[in-house]
């Protein structure tokens, strides 16, 4: 007869995914990954900015692509690696939406180094983009009246805040889609 090994409840409990505590934070994966979407939107920015493309909103809508790629990918990983397959709408919308405003952070400091030291000239084209934009919209007004009206809002600084902002705002909303795909639950014993 032959003789059967059992496993002891120390042996079973570590290969349990169901008992088993994630050996990554949440939080520490959504910063890895948020590093990586920042830097991987630093270089198209840079790219984007090298090739006198900033204000390109076509090809801005790329780094859209970016985000939801590296969102969902990063908090696939979380829950098939360190949550046994398994998690709730709620950690998946904390995940993604870290993810997105690690990112944010990175890319609003690159904005600001950007328009402040590297090309404070961008701001100007950006202004007189905005001013067009507004004397088509409303030929009444003179570029004299809206010049003073956007010096306020096109300063480095103001632009920074709106942009972190703007873009934390943007990472809430990708993270509520996004976590749509990543949940899943325990299933009822």
């Amino acid at each position: 007869m032959e003789n059967l090994e059992t496993p002891n409840n120390d042996q079973i409990n570590q290969t349990n995914p169901f008992d088993a505590a994630p050996t990554v934070s949440l939080g520490k994966n959504a910063l890895n990954y948020g590093l990586i979407l920042g830097g991987i939107s630093v270089v198209y920015s840079i790219l984007l900015w090298v090739m006198g493309q900033t204000t390109n909103k076509s090809l801005g809508y790329i780094s859209l692509l970016f985000s939801i790629g590296v969102m969902y990918y990063g908090t696939k990983s979380y829950r098939d690696k360190h949550m046994g397959g398994f998690m709730t709408y709620g950690k998946a919308f904390s995940s993604n939406f870290l993810i997105g405003l690690y990112s944010a952070i990175i890319g609003t400091i690159f904005t600001f180094i950007l328009f402040k030291y590297l090309d404070p000239n961008l701001l100007v084209t950006i202004k007189e983009t905005a001013i067009d934009a507004a004397m088509q919209k409303n030929p009444n007004l003179t570029s004299e009246q809206l010049e003073s009206s956007l010096s306020f809002f096109m300063s480095p600084v103001f632009i920074t805040i709106s942009a972190l902002l703007g873009s934390a705002f943007f990472a809430a909303i990708l993270a509520l889609l996004v976590s749509i795909f990543h949940k899943k639950e325990l299933p009822l014993m």
